[in-house]
């Protein structure tokens, strides 16, 4: 072991506090830079989000244990009615510039763990999905609109 003075020690542990600051920021920025390049594609709903009920105008569909139910029924079964929420909480959007909306379909989804719904409206123009949200557009990457409304409600 080597024999330092205690003030040759002190340096060494300055100077080691030094370095750390150092590689701590540049990782930081690092980091932070990266942030800055998002992707164009991005999950609409966070990906843990656990959604408890999809309200489409006056049709409600709403967890009940594991299962799914619709009131009022249009006579769909659980397992559709699992499909439909599954693609919303895998819907991809990206950033779309097109702000008409044009009868929209107001949508709320409410996550376990929010006190407050989400709000989105639906268009669809040609073959997109076209969504907005507290000011935002988006335009659906991976899904139709039929995927996300059922047939009936449309």
């Amino acid at each position: 072991m080597l024999r330092l003075s205690q003030k040759a020690w002190n340096n060494v542990l300055i100077i080691s506090m030094l370095l750390m600051i150092v590689l701590f920021s540049s990782t930081h920025n690092i980091l932070l830079n990266n942030a800055d390049k998002r992707p164009d594609v991005m999950q609409l709903l966070p990906e843990d989000a656990v959604i408890m009920s999809l309200q489409i105008g006056a049709h409600k569909i709403e967890r009940i244990g594991q299962g799914w139910r619709m009131f009022p029924s249009v006579g769909y079964s659980e397992s559709t009615l699992a499909q439909y929420i599954s693609h919303w909480q895998t819907l991809m959007v990206r950033s779309s510039s097109d702000e008409r909306v044009s009868s929209p379909y107001v949508v709320v989804i409410w996550l376990a763990g929010e006190a407050k719904g989400r709000v989105f409206k639906l268009f669809k123009k040609g073959e997109q999905t076209y969504l907005s949200s507290q000011g935002h557009y988006y335009v659906a990457n991976n899904k139709l609109f039929s995927q996300l409304i059922p047939e009936e409600l449309q």
